[in-house]
């Protein structure tokens, strides 16, 4: 079932994941799931992609689909809620393990 969270629902700290770079421009697949396992350890409330942080604007839609879909994966294997797409224009939010159409 698809359910909406609402801003009282987002509390706490919550951080955004850097997407690395490689020296050939590649998106560091590798690191999405061990950013977010180093901020699940540090007892953060939850994460988010796609924002001002994530490059999004650099990013292909397939690139991007390819991050949030690594980057939910990583969230729910580590117990934290999340949220995906703070500005690209195919942006959608998940928290939990719901997809959240925005």
């Amino acid at each position: 079932m698809l359910t909406r969270a609402m801003a009282s629902d987002i509390k706490g700290v919550w951080a955004t994941i850097l997407n690395r770079i490689g020296p050939d421009g590649a998106s560091d697949h590798g690191a999405i799931a061990e950013q977010v396992a180093a901020y699940a350890k540090a007892g953060v409330d939850g994460v988010y992609s796609g924002g001002t942080a994530s490059e999004f604007h650099c990013q292909s839609d397939t690139e991007f689909q390819k991050i949030a879909v690594l980057f939910a994966q990583a969230a729910r294997d580590n117990g934290l809620s999340f949220q995906i797409g703070a500005a690209h224009p195919l942006a959608t939010a998940w928290t939990g393990s719901h997809l959240l159409p925005v």
